[in-house]
């Protein structure tokens, strides 16, 4: 009682299970696998934007309509093509009863089927080329230029630089955009430190933006360290249903270590320093000893 009421406590010091952390500044990223750039492959006209930085937006959602004379020359190449293959394939038809009524040759038959197969195959390229200008035959009746540019994820549209009337290049980026439900936050470590990082490990972050805690978990570890500076970069992955963690944002993270066994342990308020070192004081009967 007396050694209380002069500010004294005692604690007993003792096997204990530890874990450590690792205190780290960093910054909120966009993940680079929720993020898209929406590039269209063709030159041309921008005919209207329908979205602005910001907007939420939906998988397939239009956000923009372009106009491009050689998607008219594509799509006119697939309808050439596949009236070619309709003719095509009533000549085989027609060939082919023919020869089922012992009224043509059978060499005419073969002639028609190679041509069907020949139409085919053009079909099909010509299918195939509009695919890949991220395009399709469509509906022509607004013009065979038209093309509608749509989101490949539902996601926020970070950036915008499309504007209605805007001449486009070819593989010029229209938007950005990105599922923000899901962040990256990359810190900057320590040479010395990255012996305690570990694939998977937990850690807490705040920021003094605003009053809440987020939980990341550590993805990669960069295999170079920086010449000037002698650190390594960390991402960690952080679920943001609420949208919350902008990207831009500083944070601070708390990479938790695994839990690990000591023989003893005591709290962290029982080291004194004494003579510029670090004692703990331990009781000898009715005195108390000083122990490094």
């Amino acid at each position: 009682e007396q050694l209380r009421h002069n500010g004294i406590l005692l604690a007993d010091a003792g096997p204990a299970r530890i874990a450590g952390s690792l205190p780290l500044l960093g910054e909120i990223q966009l993940d680079p696998d929720r993020h898209v750039a929406v590039t269209p492959r063709l030159a041309g006209r921008v005919e209207a934007v329908r979205v602005s930085a910001g907007d939420h937006v939906q998988r397939g959602q239009v956000l923009a309509v372009i106009s491009s004379p050689a998607l008219a020359d594509s799509r006119a190449d697939l309808l050439a093509a596949r009236k070619r293959l309709a003719l095509a394939r009533t000549t085989h038809e027609r060939e082919q009863r023919l020869w089922e009524e012992k009224i043509s040759a059978e060499q005419d038959v073969l002639t028609a089927r190679a041509a069907l197969q020949e139409a085919e195959i053009a079909v099909e390229a010509a299918q195939q080329k509009l695919a890949a200008l991220g395009a399709s035959a469509g509906d022509t009746a607004q013009g065979l230029t038209r093309l509608e540019i749509r989101s490949p994820l539902s996601g926020v549209v970070v950036e915008r630089r499309a504007s209605a009337g805007g001449v486009l290049k070819e593989d010029e980026t229209l938007f950005q955009v990105a599922d923000l439900t899901q962040v990256c936050i990359d810190v900057a470590v320590p040479a010395q430190e990255l012996g305690q990082l570990r694939e998977g490990m937990a850690a807490r972050v705040r920021t003094s933006a605003f009053d809440h805690e987020g939980q990341a978990r550590l993805r990669t570890i960069s295999a170079l360290i920086g010449t000037q500076n002698r650190q390594a970069t960390a991402r960690l992955v952080m679920p943001n249903p609420r949208g919350l963690w902008r990207p831009g944002l500083a944070v601070q993270v708390e990479l938790q270590a695994e839990a690990a066994e000591v023989p003893v342990a005591l709290p962290v308020d029982a080291l004194q320093t004494l003579d510029e070192a670090r004692v703990v004081f331990v009781r000898q009967g009715p005195t108390f000893e000083a122990r490094r």
